[in-house]
């Protein structure tokens, strides 16, 4: 008998532990809703239809009822994650995983709701503390209705851009073709303040654009933006140190002509020096100091 009191305190101990260790982690998610509330205020990615409510799942809530009992959730689960996933988007079945890690760690490995969905964060996302946060929601919304909560992706509203409409498009290639394909983000600025807003109608609601827009622009179509630095160069053909240069070439010159070949007539017909077994033909390369650049038939910015 005194073995058995002894076995029925120590099973108390464990209760009043376990209680204690479930109040330390509901504070210590509650202190890092009030954080991740701060962020998600601020955070356009937020997609889920959740309420900012404490997302600390009760355990009483999984037992109501067989229905909604935790290991039937947790089954429901592996057999979407077992079926077939060509009908599951990507983003769904990295949620689902997310879950089913986060459910795994919290229930079999020992580790407290917020340990598990920062585990489940790190390995599916690669996250921190708000992908734990946004994990736990989905979990709890799992557990209350057996689904994902619905996903806002793509359902944000879009912005048209004005370069995009076909009027803008035509005005603003007409004016570049009139620049003869090469034209400055300054320049391009002042042609859609003085001429393409007026032309749309657009100056009453917007006066201008700012730099950075007209060289977004003017990528948009089909320029290409390229570095050119001019310079002021002055003759040096007549300095002493050139001149010496030039006599030394002449001389070297004069040697390399006995092995180069010679073109006569109106044919050009080529004419070979007479060389020693251990000599070589000379070829003279020469070029007429024309630059090229890569992109010369391309537009330019």
């Amino acid at each position: 008998m005194e073995n058995t009191e002894t076995g029925d305190e120590n099973d108390d101990g464990m209760r009043n532990i376990e209680s204690g260790d479930e109040s330390d982690d509901k504070n210590d998610d509650e202190t890092e809703d009030e954080n991740d509330n701060e962020m998600d205020d601020n955070d356009n990615n937020d997609d889920d239809e959740i309420n900012d409510s404490d997302d600390e799942i009760n355990a009483n809530d999984m037992e109501k009822n067989e229905d909604n009992s935790f290991d039937s959730k947790l089954i429901n689960l592996e057999k979407i994650l077992s079926g077939n996933l060509k009908k599951i988007s990507a983003y769904d079945y990295l949620r689902y995983r997310a879950i089913h890690v986060f459910f795994k760690g919290w229930k079999f490995n020992n580790l407290n709701q917020k340990q598990a969905s920062l585990y489940s964060a790190k390995i599916i996302y690669e996250k921190g503390s708000y992908k734990a946060y946004q994990i736990r929601k989905w979990a709890r919304y799992w557990i209350e209705y057996n689904i994902l909560p619905k996903s806002l992706q793509g359902c944000h509203q879009k912005i048209k851009s004005i370069i995009d409409d076909e009027d803008a498009i035509e005005q603003s290639l007409l004016f570049i073709r009139e620049n003869k394909g090469k034209i400055t983000p300054k320049k391009y600025q002042t042609f859609v303040k003085q001429i393409l807003f007026p032309n749309l109608g657009l100056d009453e609601f917007k006066k201008s654009i700012s730099i950075k827009t007209s060289c977004i622009w003017l990528k948009k179509l089909g320029l290409v933006s390229q570095l050119k630095k001019k310079g002021i160069y002055f003759d040096r053909h007549e300095r002493e140190d050139v001149i010496e240069y030039k006599k030394e070439f002449l001389d070297k010159m004069l040697i390399y002509e006995k092995f180069m070949p010679i073109f006569e007539g109106e044919n050009m017909e080529r004419l070979d020096p007479l060389l020693l077994p251990n000599e070589k033909t000379h070829i003279l390369v020469t070029h007429d100091e024309c630059l090229f650049y890569a992109n010369d038939d391309k537009l330019i910015i």
